[in-house]
């Protein structure tokens, strides 16, 4: 998945820092940690669109459940970091195509794709991402299936 990522070509971005507690015993954020400021980036990021993300779900009957990560580790992070978590979101069907990248001033550190899938809040069964949830969240259609 190694890609060129470029700063301009994101929605929204979240600034986190880095944790003692975030990291392993070589001092370095620990892999898992990462999808942990994914997801908090992609909050933020329903907050950045005016909506609460418990709130939007139960207004909507839409959640949204992982169902695909994908990670590159190109540089690690430390205690004391400040970090940028760059989102952007596609979407087809019942999924949202979520890119990311985190960077450390200009230096992009991990980059990953997200993939979530719609489900009814009701039925626990996928739904299509209709036009108005792309239009609030500000995604655009995607070629991916």
């Amino acid at each position: 998945m190694q890609k060129e990522f470029h700063k301009e070509n994101f929605d929204f971005s979240f600034d986190i820092r880095v944790r003692y507690s975030e990291t392993d015993p070589q001092g370095i954020v620990f892999n898992a940690n990462y999808l942990n400021y994914f997801d908090v980036a992609i909050t933020e990021y329903f907050r950045f669109k005016g909506y609460n993300y418990s709130d939007y779900v139960k207004k909507n009957t839409t959640d949204f459940h992982v169902i695909h990560a994908s990670v590159d580790y190109r540089s690690p992070a430390r205690p004391d970091d400040v970090i940028s978590v760059f989102v952007r979101g596609n979407y087809s069907g019942a999924r949202i195509f979520w890119t990311l990248a985190i960077y450390r001033k200009d230096e992009v550190l991990v980059s990953a794709e997200l993939i979530y899938a719609a489900v009814d809040t009701g039925s626990g069964r996928p739904k299509i991402i209709d036009q108005k949830i792309a239009d609030e969240l500000s995604l655009s259609r995607s070629e991916k299936k």
